[in-house]
């Protein structure tokens, strides 16, 4: 049996990587593997970097489909995918040579899952015809600026200043555009300001249905 796809979908910062994290710790020894969307964010090398700074990282575009969809058939068919390694600080890939690329697999055994979360998840139809199950993680915009205040100074080596320009510019204004209509493709929605064990719970559950029928 080829490996299943969960697909976890939300606003910046909605809480999709703790719950696709928590949902693989639930997964009872199956192998499995995470896939971030933000990984496949296009290179911007070409640009200067002040162009780069400026750049809308929320709209599709931004996503290299092509890539993605082919690394996830490579991963059903059973071929190792080494995954492309984004720096959020440069806004550009890392080289292979530096090493930290990392390579994945996933054996057709036991029913392994592949889980790929990330604001497009949804977005385009021969991505979505590799997924089994659609969650949307439905979580206020005020909760979502909190928390990507707290990663982005923390882990990208933002400001305040200008993470809270950004998510007015650009990231409020694309989530209401793209991802939130891309939830009518759900097939679960939870809610992300729930404790996240009740979420899980909730996929697991739809989980269990899916790959009883």
């Amino acid at each position: 049996m080829e490996p299943f796809v969960v697909g976890i979908s939300g606003a910046s910062c909605s809480g999709k990587t703790l719950i696709s994290k928590n949902f693989a710790d639930k997964l009872d020894g199956r192998e499995h593997t995470i896939i971030q969307m933000d990984s496949y964010y296009r290179d911007l090398g070409n640009m200067k970097y002040e162009e780069r700074s400026r750049a809308n990282f929320d709209i599709p575009d931004a996503v290299d489909f092509n890539l993605l969809i082919n690394d996830v058939k490579r991963l059903l068919e059973g071929c190792e995918v080494l995954l492309p390694e984004y720096n959020f600080k440069t806004h550009m890939r890392e080289l292979p040579s530096e090493g930290r690329r990392r390579r994945i697999s996933v054996k057709n055994t036991r029913r392994s899952v592949i889980i790929i979360e990330g604001l497009h998840v949804f977005f385009k139809e021969p991505l979505r015809e590799l997924i089994g199950i659609c969650v949307f993680i439905d979580t206020g915009m005020n909760i979502c600026l909190s928390r990507r205040i707290e990663r982005d100074t923390k882990e990208r080596g933002r400001t305040r200043i200008e993470i809270c320009r950004q998510f007015s510019n650009t990231v409020v204004p694309m989530y209401e555009k793209y991802v939130l209509p891309a939830r009518e493709y759900a097939d679960l929605i939870v809610d992300g300001e729930e404790a996240v064990d009740k979420s899980v719970r909730e996929i697991m559950s739809e989980f269990k249905n899916r790959i009883s029928d």
